[in-house]
Protein backbone atom coordinates (compact mmCIF):
# COMPACT_ATOMS: atom_id res chain seq x y z
CA UNK A 1 0.00 0.00 0.00
CA UNK A 2 2.55 2.07 0.82
CA UNK A 3 4.13 1.72 -2.26
CA UNK A 4 1.40 3.04 -4.30
CA UNK A 5 0.99 6.15 -1.92
CA UNK A 6 4.62 6.66 -3.05
CA UNK A 7 4.06 6.06 -6.34
CA UNK A 8 0.68 8.03 -6.85
CA UNK A 9 2.47 11.18 -4.56
CA UNK A 10 5.64 10.61 -7.01
CA UNK A 11 3.41 10.71 -10.18
CA UNK A 12 1.82 14.17 -8.84
CA UNK A 13 4.92 15.70 -8.27
CA UNK A 14 6.33 15.62 -11.38
CA UNK A 15 3.25 16.28 -13.48
CA UNK A 16 2.98 19.40 -11.06
CA UNK A 17 6.63 20.17 -11.62
CA UNK A 18 6.83 19.91 -15.44
CA UNK A 19 3.36 21.97 -15.50
CA UNK A 20 4.63 25.15 -14.06
CA UNK A 21 7.31 25.20 -16.32
CA UNK A 22 7.55 28.48 -18.30
CA UNK A 23 6.91 27.65 -22.51
CA UNK A 24 7.54 30.52 -25.12
CA UNK A 25 3.91 29.69 -26.32
CA UNK A 26 1.06 31.18 -23.96
CA UNK A 27 -2.35 30.34 -23.93
CA UNK A 28 -4.87 31.82 -22.31
CA UNK A 29 -8.42 30.32 -22.90
CA UNK A 30 -11.58 33.15 -22.58
CA UNK A 31 -15.45 32.31 -22.47
CA UNK A 32 -16.92 35.66 -23.00
CA UNK A 33 -19.61 37.31 -25.28
CA UNK A 34 -17.58 40.53 -25.80
CA UNK A 35 -14.69 38.49 -27.46
CA UNK A 36 -15.53 36.68 -30.95
CA UNK A 37 -14.70 35.40 -34.21
CA UNK A 38 -17.33 35.43 -36.78
CA UNK A 39 -16.44 33.56 -40.52
CA UNK A 40 -18.61 32.74 -43.60
CA UNK A 41 -17.53 30.20 -45.83
CA UNK A 42 -19.89 28.29 -48.53
CA UNK A 43 -22.45 31.25 -48.08
CA UNK A 44 -22.93 29.70 -44.31
CA UNK A 45 -21.32 31.82 -40.86
CA UNK A 46 -19.63 30.51 -37.65
CA UNK A 47 -19.01 31.87 -34.41
CA UNK A 48 -16.54 30.73 -32.05
CA UNK A 49 -17.61 33.20 -28.58
CA UNK A 50 -15.13 30.90 -26.87
CA UNK A 51 -11.56 32.29 -28.05
CA UNK A 52 -8.71 30.63 -26.90
CA UNK A 53 -5.79 33.28 -27.39
CA UNK A 54 -1.99 31.98 -27.61
CA UNK A 55 0.49 33.33 -28.96
CA UNK A 56 4.03 32.61 -29.88
CA UNK A 57 6.33 34.84 -29.09
CA UNK A 58 10.00 35.96 -30.19
CA UNK A 59 8.58 35.36 -33.87
CA UNK A 60 10.20 37.43 -36.56
CA UNK A 61 8.62 39.68 -39.06
CA UNK A 62 8.91 41.91 -41.60
CA UNK A 63 11.54 43.89 -39.97
CA UNK A 64 14.24 43.19 -37.14
CA UNK A 65 11.80 43.49 -34.26
CA UNK A 66 10.19 40.99 -32.12
CA UNK A 67 6.70 39.88 -33.15
CA UNK A 68 3.85 37.73 -31.43
CA UNK A 69 1.91 35.24 -33.65
CA UNK A 70 -1.46 35.59 -31.86
CA UNK A 71 -4.57 33.30 -32.19
CA UNK A 72 -7.63 34.86 -32.66
CA UNK A 73 -9.47 31.97 -33.11
CA UNK A 74 -10.96 28.58 -34.64
CA UNK A 75 -13.38 27.44 -36.45
CA UNK A 76 -13.97 23.86 -36.11
CA UNK A 77 -16.87 22.47 -38.07
CA UNK A 78 -17.59 18.89 -40.20
CA UNK A 79 -16.82 20.74 -43.16
CA UNK A 80 -14.07 22.96 -42.53
CA UNK A 81 -10.94 23.82 -39.77
CA UNK A 82 -10.16 27.69 -39.96
CA UNK A 83 -7.17 29.60 -37.85
CA UNK A 84 -7.14 33.01 -37.52
CA UNK A 85 -4.04 34.79 -36.07
CA UNK A 86 -2.71 38.44 -35.89
CA UNK A 87 0.68 39.25 -35.54
CA UNK A 88 2.24 42.21 -33.82
CA UNK A 89 5.16 43.64 -32.24
CA UNK A 90 6.10 41.92 -29.23
CA UNK A 91 7.20 45.43 -27.53
CA UNK A 92 5.08 48.11 -26.23
CA UNK A 93 8.14 50.77 -27.50
CA UNK A 94 7.85 49.22 -30.83
CA UNK A 95 3.38 48.85 -30.67
CA UNK A 96 2.51 51.78 -29.09
CA UNK A 97 1.54 53.81 -32.20
CA UNK A 98 0.02 51.50 -34.31
CA UNK A 99 -3.20 52.32 -35.52
CA UNK A 100 -6.81 51.20 -37.34
CA UNK A 101 -5.94 50.85 -41.16
CA UNK A 102 -5.53 48.32 -43.51
CA UNK A 103 -3.06 45.67 -43.75
CA UNK A 104 -2.45 42.52 -45.35
CA UNK A 105 -3.74 39.30 -45.05
CA UNK A 106 -0.89 36.45 -45.43
CA UNK A 107 -1.42 32.16 -45.81
CA UNK A 108 -0.91 30.53 -42.05
CA UNK A 109 -0.71 26.94 -43.65
CA UNK A 110 2.95 26.87 -41.81
CA UNK A 111 4.40 25.35 -38.72
CA UNK A 112 5.07 27.69 -35.94
CA UNK A 113 8.76 28.64 -35.61
CA UNK A 114 11.97 31.20 -35.51
CA UNK A 115 10.57 32.37 -39.14
CA UNK A 116 6.80 32.01 -38.31
CA UNK A 117 6.06 33.84 -41.67
CA UNK A 118 7.03 37.27 -42.88
CA UNK A 119 4.08 38.94 -41.84
CA UNK A 120 4.51 42.89 -40.41
CA UNK A 121 2.28 44.60 -37.55
CA UNK A 122 -1.25 44.09 -37.39
CA UNK A 123 -1.26 41.83 -40.70
CA UNK A 124 -4.16 39.14 -40.25
CA UNK A 125 -2.49 35.29 -41.12
CA UNK A 126 -5.78 32.45 -42.24
CA UNK A 127 -5.58 28.52 -42.91
CA UNK A 128 -8.12 26.57 -43.86
CA UNK A 129 -8.50 22.94 -44.09
CA UNK A 130 -11.72 21.77 -46.57
CA UNK A 131 -12.44 18.13 -44.34
CA UNK A 132 -14.49 17.22 -46.96
CA UNK A 133 -11.70 16.28 -49.15
CA UNK A 134 -8.92 13.36 -48.87
CA UNK A 135 -6.14 16.14 -49.52
CA UNK A 136 -7.08 18.70 -46.97
CA UNK A 137 -5.01 21.84 -48.00
CA UNK A 138 -6.19 24.84 -49.26
CA UNK A 139 -3.80 27.30 -51.13
CA UNK A 140 -4.31 31.25 -50.09
CA UNK A 141 -5.70 33.25 -53.42
CA UNK A 142 -3.64 36.38 -54.54
CA UNK A 143 -6.14 38.59 -55.34
CA UNK A 144 -8.86 40.22 -53.21
CA UNK A 145 -6.67 39.64 -49.61
CA UNK A 146 -8.21 42.52 -47.37
CA UNK A 147 -7.84 43.12 -43.64
CA UNK A 148 -9.51 46.33 -42.11
CA UNK A 149 -8.47 47.08 -38.43
CA UNK A 150 -11.27 48.92 -36.92
CA UNK A 151 -9.70 50.00 -34.04
CA UNK A 152 -7.12 49.39 -31.35
CA UNK A 153 -7.83 50.30 -28.32
CA UNK A 154 -5.21 50.62 -24.91
CA UNK A 155 -7.92 48.87 -22.28
CA UNK A 156 -5.39 48.14 -18.97
CA UNK A 157 -1.49 48.02 -18.04
CA UNK A 158 0.75 47.19 -15.55
CA UNK A 159 4.23 47.06 -14.88
CA UNK A 160 5.28 44.80 -17.30
CA UNK A 161 2.38 44.87 -20.09
CA UNK A 162 -0.13 46.95 -22.63
CA UNK A 163 -3.62 45.39 -23.17
CA UNK A 164 -5.36 46.07 -26.23
CA UNK A 165 -8.48 45.32 -27.48
CA UNK A 166 -8.22 44.94 -31.52
CA UNK A 167 -11.50 44.71 -33.67
CA UNK A 168 -11.79 44.41 -37.73
CA UNK A 169 -12.67 42.69 -40.49
CA UNK A 170 -11.43 40.44 -43.31
CA UNK A 171 -12.13 38.49 -46.83
CA UNK A 172 -9.73 36.74 -48.86
CA UNK A 173 -10.30 33.41 -50.70
CA UNK A 174 -8.37 30.16 -50.96
CA UNK A 175 -8.51 27.20 -53.56
CA UNK A 176 -9.22 23.58 -52.43
CA UNK A 177 -7.26 20.51 -53.96
CA UNK A 178 -10.26 20.24 -56.34
CA UNK A 179 -9.49 23.50 -57.37
CA UNK A 180 -12.69 24.99 -56.19
CA UNK A 181 -12.76 29.06 -54.62
CA UNK A 182 -13.99 29.20 -51.44
CA UNK A 183 -14.46 33.01 -50.73
CA UNK A 184 -13.90 33.75 -46.87
CA UNK A 185 -15.04 37.01 -45.20
CA UNK A 186 -14.81 37.52 -41.29
CA UNK A 187 -14.76 40.12 -38.38
CA UNK A 188 -13.28 39.83 -34.35
CA UNK A 189 -12.76 41.38 -31.71
CA UNK A 190 -9.67 40.06 -29.60
CA UNK A 191 -6.83 41.29 -27.38
CA UNK A 192 -3.03 41.17 -27.40
CA UNK A 193 -0.91 42.10 -25.01
CA UNK A 194 2.78 43.99 -25.20
CA UNK A 195 5.79 43.79 -22.92
CA UNK A 196 7.34 47.08 -21.62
Amino acid sequence: MKKISLLTLCTFFLISFYSCKKSKTEEVVVATNDYFLDVTIGGQTYTSKIIGIFGSTNQTGCDTKKYVAQNIGQIDIAKYFIQVDIKHKENQVDFANSTSGNYSVKDNDILIGPTYGNSCNLDLEISVDDLMLSNENTKLQSSGRIHTVSSVTKVSENSTSVKYNITGTFSCSVKNSANILLPITGKYKTFIETLK
